[in-house]
């Protein structure tokens, strides 16, 4: 069992029982709803996985076949977790995302005397290159612009539109923006950004 005997291994009811737990414990705790949400997805998906594939059991090495399975999972005939519209490869971001997440999971297990120590200890850290990501050219911008003002809401859209380009705001940010956040004399806005802080962004006209 790769080394890691029984220690590190959880019964999947008992770990998605405790789970719920950790996500109380991460609201009490004042975690944005939208991290906790990420969170349950990423868990569900994890015990989604595990039954399919009939572990009984979630230890070393059934997570080192999950982060296998989420970089090739795509492949399957049904989708990643059986949803067929889930055909493409994840990015290596999201996978070292999911590994933080269940990382952080298993180590509040530890914490909470369920395990006496975390399967993480032996799967290493997924390596993550920098992205470069490439500006929208004036061609693209133009055609979003002109899909804006096609659409039932023209103005509303546009100025969204507009608003992203100007601040790189997350979509998640921006819908959860309030009228009362929106400074228009000086062309300012707070955000509710990642771990539920606040910073200032600025817009043009």
């Amino acid at each position: 069992t790769d080394g890691a005997g029984d220690e590190t291994s959880i019964d999947l009811d008992a770990l998605q029982a405790w789970a719920e737990m950790y996500f109380q414990d991460c609201e009490l705790r004042l975690f944005s709803p939208h991290t906790i949400a990420t969170r349950r997805i990423f868990v569900n998906n994890l015990l989604w996985f595990l039954r399919a594939k009939s572990y009984p059991n979630c230890d070393t090495p059934a997570l080192r076949q999950f982060f296998y399975y989420l970089k090739h999972g795509h492949r399957e005939s049904g989708g990643r977790f059986g949803n067929p519209r889930l055909n493409r490869a994840v990015r290596p971001v999201t996978i070292k995302d999911y590994y933080r997440t269940l990382r952080t999971l298993f180590k509040w297990l530890v914490a909470q005397g369920v395990l006496p120590e975390t399967p993480f200890i032996r799967i290493p850290s997924p390596l993550v290159r920098d992205e470069i990501k490439t500006p929208l050219v004036s061609k693209q911008i133009v055609a979003l612009l002109q899909a804006a003002r096609e659409s039932q809401e023209p103005l509303r859209n546009k100025a969204l539109l507009l608003f992203l380009l100007d601040t790189g705001c997350r979509a998640s940010e921006v819908v959860s923006i309030a009228l009362g956040d929106i400074d228009f004399v000086h062309g300012r806005c707070h955000v509710l950004g990642k771990g539920g802080k606040y910073r200032t962004i600025y817009f043009g006209k």
